[in-house]
């Protein structure tokens, strides 16, 4: 019985693994992006406040079919659009600027989003640093799985 119960918990805990993106930083997909110049990133903006943000995680990003796709054939970059620390991304700075009523805006995530600043957005950026594709607001895996694959 013992064997069994371990079994199904290694079987459990390794398909919940798999369904997993892996997600980099900013900076680490930069460094991953110049080892493999054709492959996009795909980034995740989001906000701490955003419970479609969080929804989406577990239910779209979470699903396996759409996490082992996007592993596959992205860098996907995990981007909070009110927190992220000024950086550099190819030769270019983009701070984290202070608004007057407080709110904290990173500068990437507005030239990203053309302004358009709503929560989850998801932005494909080609290996010359292009960004070639937006899709925002939340969507099932079965919604998502169209906008990933145009962006191959």
């Amino acid at each position: 019985m013992r064997n069994i119960l371990t079994i199904a918990f290694i079987t459990f805990f390794s398909l919940t693994i798999s369904a997993q993106v892996k997600w980099f930083t900013i900076e680490e997909a930069a460094v991953e992006q110049k080892k493999n110049p054709e492959k996009k990133l795909l980034v995740d903006f989001y906000t701490d406040w955003c419970g479609y943000c969080k929804v989406m995680d577990k239910k779209t990003l979470n699903e396996e079919g759409v996490s082992k796709f996007v592993n596959a054939n992205f860098i996907p970059v995990k981007f909070n659009a009110e927190k992220q620390a000024t950086f550099t991304y190819r030769d270019e700075e983009f701070e984290l600027l202070k608004a007057s009523n407080g709110k904290k805006l990173n500068m990437f995530a507005y030239k990203a989003l053309m302004g358009n600043l709503g929560y989850p957005s998801f932005v494909v950026v080609d290996g010359k640093g292009k960004f070639v594709d937006a899709a925002q607001g939340y969507f099932t895996p079965e919604q998502f799985m169209p906008f990933l694959k145009r962006n191959l």
